[in-house]
């Protein structure tokens, strides 16, 4: 069943087509509707088009497949970044993850700032709205420089791992040549003693 991998990263590729049309359908009602009155819901919108246009990118880029095989994390890369080098590939799986990391923390901003606009009838100033941006870039930047030093890149599974290269090649197409990632996960279990 190789070609689930197949499924998976074809389905990956025409959520993120639609996610490029409903956001070009969004920022065309908002570009058409322009009011000097809404300036601030716009700019929220015109900025959750692009953090959400910037994330449909990495699906089609990365192509990311991931398992966990005797306690560790493999991540296969078997977009676009797999006709690269594995270090190529294993930093923009970091980059993946800042991004998704960045749509995750800019949603309690965008709500607070609809909250200061609408409920509040409040004018949030540029200088706090890019002190928040500021943060979250920073701490964005940080995971994907953490997660650079988490996992070891190679792009030959079979030769790194034999068992796991057999088990994800049940599911993806790998070769000699596929990038891939590899962490360790770390279990904590709690058992109570009599």
């Amino acid at each position: 069943m190789p070609a689930f991998g197949t499924i998976v990263y074809i389905i990956e590729i025409v959520a993120s087509a639609a996610s490029y049309f409903c956001n070009g359908c969004l920022l065309y009602c908002v570009l058409k509707n322009w009011k000097p009155g809404l300036k601030r819901l716009n700019m929220i919108l015109i900025q959750n088009i692009i953090l959400d246009c910037t994330y449909a990118i990495f699906p089609v880029f990365t192509g990311v497949w991931m398992a966990i095989i005797n306690g560790k994390l493999y991540i296969i890369s078997t977009g676009l970044v797999k006709y690269t080098n594995y270090n190529i590939a294993g930093y923009a799986y970091c980059m993946y993850c800042s991004v998704l990391s960045l749509c995750m923390y800019a949603f309690p901003m965008q709500f607070y700032l609809r909250y200061k606009t609408l409920c509040r009838s409040d004018e949030v100033s540029s200088w706090f709205h890019g002190a928040l941006w500021a943060c979250l870039l920073c701490s964005c930047f940080g995971t994907c420089v953490c997660l650079g030093f988490a996992y070891n890149f190679g792009d030959n599974l079979h030769v790194y791992d034999v068992h796991a290269a057999n088990v994800i090649s049940t599911f993806v197409v790998i070769d000699e040549n596929t990038p891939f990632a590899v962490g360790d996960t770390i279990t904590i279990c709690y058992l109570p003693h009599n």
